[in-house]
């Protein structure tokens, strides 16, 4: 995949969106989970040059705090960057947009995010005891500090 284009998540893409969602999570979001994001303009999509959905990142923004409430890559584009260029796509855009912290929450288990948020400068901050009902699982919380980050400018 040699062009990656980030853009809003539009109504027409939530049949793509809701079928890499039910292949990556155990307990998927349903469709208006989604709507609701897009109607909030805080979800975006990677497409490839042939306009294929790779991934896709939702954002809950309040004050001068975002949180990342939803995060997935299909499986066959897994391990390739791409989540990281989702990352990197909304901390430079909140981060121009004046805002100071970044939150997340993820499976206690799910070593390679964690190693992921971490790369990209998240800290653990907290664990929310039995947040994930299916299969049950704490999360830990994690925060970025936005102020401090610096812009990569995709």
């Amino acid at each position: 995949m040699k062009h990656k284009m980030i853009r809003q998540m539009y109504r027409d893409d939530v049949p793509d969106i809701l079928a890499i969602e039910q292949e990556v999570y155990p307990d998927p979001w349903q469709q208006d989970m989604f709507h609701q994001e897009i109607d909030h303009n805080s979800a975006f999509v990677l497409l490839t040059s042939t306009s294929e959905i790779v991934g896709y990142i939702c954002v809950i923004h309040a004050v001068d705090e975002i949180m990342i409430s939803n995060i997935a890559i299909k499986r066959k584009y897994q391990n390739r960057g791409f989540g990281g260029l989702l990352l990197d796509f909304i901390i430079d855009l909140y981060k121009e947009r004046g805002f100071e912290k970044c939150f997340l929450e993820v499976r206690k288990s799910n070593f390679r995010a964690i190693s992921l948020y971490q790369k990209k400068g998240f800290t653990n901050i907290g664990l929310r005891k039995g947040y994930y009902t299916t299969p049950p699982e704490d999360a830990l919380v994690m925060v970025l500090d936005l102020k401090d980050n610096q812009v990569k400018f995709i």
